[in-house]
């Protein structure tokens, strides 16, 4: 079997995904309870319009390198994204979602 891997470029498809909910969950926990910081509302339609320009795969990317970087914000991808964050599997979904 073929490993996969792709760049930011390609992972950015014109088409909006679906929200990844439980990542979602575990960065408004993230702000909530180890930054003392919660999300506004305007905030939170901002990030989550940014999440759902990548598969959710890529969104729980975003959201654990925030959480590991005990940033305040969400950032995209920069590079290629490592495959560890994501099963084989989720990435050839991904893949697929692209076409």
């Amino acid at each position: 079997m073929q490993e996969v891997g792709f760049t930011v470029s390609r992972a950015v498809p014109q088409q909006v995904h679906t929200l990844n909910e439980e990542a979602w969950q575990e960065w408004e926990e993230f702000r909530r309870l180890e930054l003392r910081k919660r999300i506004g509302p305007i905030a939170a339609r901002k990030q989550q319009k940014m999440l759902t320009q990548y598969p959710p795969p890529i969104q729980q990317y975003i959201i654990d390198q925030s959480i590991q970087n005990s940033w305040q914000g969400l950032f995209p991808p920069k590079g290629a994204i490592p495959q560890r964050q994501a099963s084989h599997a989720e990435l050839v979904a991904a893949m697929q979602d692209l076409d």
